[in-house]
């Protein structure tokens, strides 16, 4: 999947690229903050575990 640029909207939204939602299948992701990086990974609910729920999850919605 090639690199893209999206510009937020004025009340701070981004849109994915519906290829990218549909080869993941979720509509619930984590945001990852580090230093000058944000990291989206998407996330299937259903199949979290206690394990994977950590000190650095602030919220799931």
């Amino acid at each position: 999947m090639p690199t893209t640029i999206q510009k937020a909207t004025s009340r701070g939204q981004i849109t994915l690229p519906a290829a990218w939602r549909k080869k993941f299948n979720t509509d619930t992701y984590l945001l990852k903050w580090n230093d000058d990086t944000l990291q989206i990974f998407p996330i299937d609910v259903q199949k979290l575990s206690k394990e994977v729920i950590t000190k650095d999850i602030k919220d799931i919605f």
